[in-house]
């Protein structure tokens, strides 16, 4: 059965603060929702702690790779989210128990492609801080004339409830190294330029702890500031008032009037006024990202494809069991995540794309083959005028097995490749897809896709091979 809202929660490593939020999803006063964890290749305590979860409505997906943030995991909830409605939420933040049902009536009242209800941002604070009430929170979410300002509106993503239309509509999260700002405001931006109708909401529902604001967050794994103001939550009837009481945005200067009418002709230009202020301090494309993991106590190098050496080491006992002759399904709500390795993009409703020069996927097969094996896949490559022909070179780990051409207009349908018997030294096996000719459609000018785009699966599947192809 359909779920109203699809919850999309992406999450690495801290399970302290990951349990709250999952339970603030829980506390819904709106019950009809899926809740998709997406895992950036957690480790087991994240598991264990779903594992203790009984409740039918949530499910967990745990990436083979680490992405390194939230723009991954984040396109891989929403390409499988089954909900009229998607909603976004943060693994350190917290929703109000009345969080989806009064920005669902938002948006059904207003007719908005999506809202953003404000957001408490609470300022680090230690526990004696807290116990004493000496706590101060900072407000994101203000619209202009009740709307996104493209100026000065900063809505985080946890706040936000829309249609699935409108995630589609507007396309994937970019990269964060591909960013100045971050994911979630360049996103707005680009949905705000497409004309989408962006209300916000002045109801604070949402508590924001942002990690970049506490040093070392994802080292010491605290969770002391969320489970206070989750007992607040249950304990405090004038926690909102507190909320909006503590705020210190009046603090902050307004920006001078002829700064305001220079950034709304930039962004009306399609220049992201908060990029502009990035750079004049001195920031380019991924140095945001990789200062904040720095903060964060993680890599300051983690790559977009997961890099094994950097952030984890998964081995090829992870994998499940292939049976030959099984279709590894490349859609959104297929099971081919659980088989790639680096270079592959988020799956879509339709397949999944390579991304790079490279892509590999490994297999442990279920029952040794008794002789050679046949290859199939169905796919597509990307092609355009400029450049009208892709290849995939395919190889056994470093044994070249041969090559498809993928040449307009037949640029679609089924192509198939022998492995002799002899190239079959175990169980497990890796295939690497060689894409020379990948390109992003940003380099050609086609819009703001900066994956490297090669070939596009929707299904692979290896078979014993038949009399026929052995003679």
């Amino acid at each position: 059965m359909q779920p109203l809202v699809s919850v999309v929660l992406s999450t690495y490593n801290r399970p302290e603060t990951l349990g709250l939020a999952i339970a603030s999803v829980q506390a819904q006063s709106l019950e009809d929702w899926e809740l998709l964890i997406i895992g950036d290749a957690c480790d087991e305590d994240t598991g264990a702690l779903i594992a203790t979860l009984d409740d039918p409505r949530i499910h967990y997906i745990n990436l083979m790779h680490n992405f390194g943030e939230q723009s991954g995991p984040n396109n891989l909830g929403i390409a499988r989210a089954r909900g009229r409605y998607i909603a976004l939420l943060n693994h350190d933040d917290l929703w109000l128990p009345d969080h989806l049902q009064a920005a669902l009536e938002w948006l059904q009242a207003t007719g908005a492609d999506l809202v953003f209800p404000l957001t408490a941002v609470v300022m680090p604070s230690t526990t004696e801080q807290l116990e004493q009430h000496r706590w101060r929170t900072h407000l994101h979410g203000l619209g202009r004339d009740g709307r996104f300002d493209p100026v000065d509106t900063f809505a985080p993503a946890s706040s936000w409830l829309m249609h699935r239309e409108t995630a589609e509509r507007v396309g994937p999260w970019k990269p964060a190294t591909d960013c100045v700002t971050e994911s979630s405001r360049e996103l707005l931006f680009r949905a705000w330029r497409l004309g989408m109708d962006l209300r916000a909401l002045p109801w604070i529902s949402v508590l924001a702890f942002h990690s970049g604001l506490r040093e070392a967050a994802y080292v010491k794994r605290e969770a002391h500031e969320q489970r206070w103001f989750w007992d607040q939550v249950w304990q405090n009837p004038t926690l909102r008032q507190q909320l909006l009481a503590r705020a210190g945005n009046a603090e902050n200067p307004p920006r001078p009037r002829w700064q305001r009418i220079l950034f709304r002709l930039l962004a009306e230009l399609g220049v992201f006024p908060a990029a502009v202020e990035y750079r004049a301090r001195g920031l380019g494309k991924g140095q945001l990202i990789r200062g904040l993991r720095e903060r964060r106590g993680l890599t300051t190098e983690g790559d977009r494809f997961g890099n094994l050496n950097v952030i984890r080491n998964r081995t090829l006992h992870n994998i499940p069991p292939y049976r030959l002759g099984d279709n590894i399904c490349f859609l959104a709500a297929g099971n081919a995540t659980a088989f790639q390795g680096r270079g592959w993009s988020y799956p879509e409703p339709w397949g999944t794309w390579t991304d790079g020069a490279e892509a590999e996927l490994h297999l442990k097969l279920e029952s040794p083959a008794q002789g050679g094996l046949l290859l199939e896949i169905e796919g597509q490559c990307f092609l355009t005028e400029q450049c009208q022909a892709q290849r995939v070179i395919v190889h056994l780990g470093e044994t070249w097995l041969g090559e498809w051409v993928f040449e307009q207009p037949n640029n679609h349908g089924l192509h198939s490749l022998r492995i002799p018997p002899e190239l079959m030294s175990g169980p497990e096996l890796r295939l690497r897809l060689l894409l020379p000719d990948a390109h992003a459609p940003t380099s050609l000018s086609l819009g703001s896709d900066s994956r490297q785009l090669g070939l596009a699966l929707v299904f692979l599947r290896l078979s014993p091979e038949s009399p026929v192809h052995q003679g």
